[in-house]
């Protein structure tokens, strides 16, 4: 539904995936049949259609357009504004390309919304919807696909946020007074055919038939360009570029802003693994 600890929270973002209710997937949804499974122990739901959900911040309020994508800069992805195809190495390609940037962690991560001293965490987001959203997206509700500490069910709105509040992951206690607020509030906009807070494109689906659910849709970020410098051996190097002895790095620690997710991993690791045996 959301993105979950590891995802959303979703669909078609970085910041929020198609899957939540769960801790360990962020694009990927583990089955039983799946040799991770009894590690994974939740496959989380999957919601295809955004208009069946909303996200709230951990006080309860909603805070973003739901349909838009969360990439937080402009992306290389659409058209450009002249119309004409992209040019292979020509700098020009970006000053085409209107920027228009999507920052979902911004908004997710508003000061004073929840947060407070040390570290002034905005803490994890939710996805709301009612029992109506679960029949238009044919979800049967089984026993363990839901993570117990990141999914919750009750039939009203004040009764949902006080058991989002036993999760190890809330640091702040949510008012039902407020997310039911919110949910009113977003039911008028469907009401009325127009988001007026975030501009979400012709709301449809009011949430308004109990049991009401919640399910972890907090973002996670999955790439990373810092990290420790390597050699072509994936040797860790110091300041001047001299390799530490039986130190390697491979993957998203490896600092280079090169091929990220598992061919990158699998690369790394490959190569580190050729390093080591050759050692022995």
């Amino acid at each position: 539904m959301g993105n979950c600890k590891s995802g959303d929270g979703s669909q078609r973002l970085t910041q929020k995936t198609p899957a939540g209710g769960c801790p360990h997937q962020l694009y990927i949804r583990w089955t039983p049949k799946s040799p991770l499974y009894p590690l994974i122990k939740h496959s989380g739901l999957n919601i295809r259609d955004w208009q069946d959900a909303i996200i709230v911040n951990q006080v309860g309020k909603r805070f973003y357009n739901e349909l838009e994508s969360g990439y937080p800069n402009g992306s290389h992805e659409g058209f450009f504004k002249d119309g004409k195809p992209y040019v292979h190495g020509d700098w020009r390609n970006t000053t085409r390309k209107p920027f228009r940037p999507r920052n979902y962690i911004d908004a997710a991560l508003v000061l004073n919304e929840g947060s407070a001293e040390p570290d002034f965490s905005a803490g994890p987001q939710w996805a709301i919807f009612d029992a109506k959203a679960l029949e238009r997206e044919n979800i049967t509700l089984t026993p363990g696909i839901c993570d117990p500490e990141l999914f919750f069910e009750a039939d009203t709105l004040e009764a949902l946020a006080a058991k989002i509040n036993t999760s190890p992951w809330q640091k702040w206690k949510m008012d039902g007074k407020v997310l039911a607020e919110s949910v009113a509030r977003y039911n008028t906009f469907v009401k009325a055919g127009k988001d007026e807070d975030f501009d979400k494109p012709a709301p449809q689906y009011a949430i308004e038939t109990g049991p009401f659910y919640a399910a972890w849709a907090t973002f996670a970020v999955h790439d990373s360009y810092a990290g420790l410098r390597i050699d072509k051996d994936c040797r860790v190097v110091d300041l001047s570029g001299k390799p530490i002895a039986g130190l390697w790095c491979g993957g998203e620690s490896a600092g280079g802003s090169s091929q990220h997710g598992l061919g990158r991993c699998i690369t790394q690791g490959y190569i580190i693994g050729q390093r080591v045996a050759a050692l022995k």
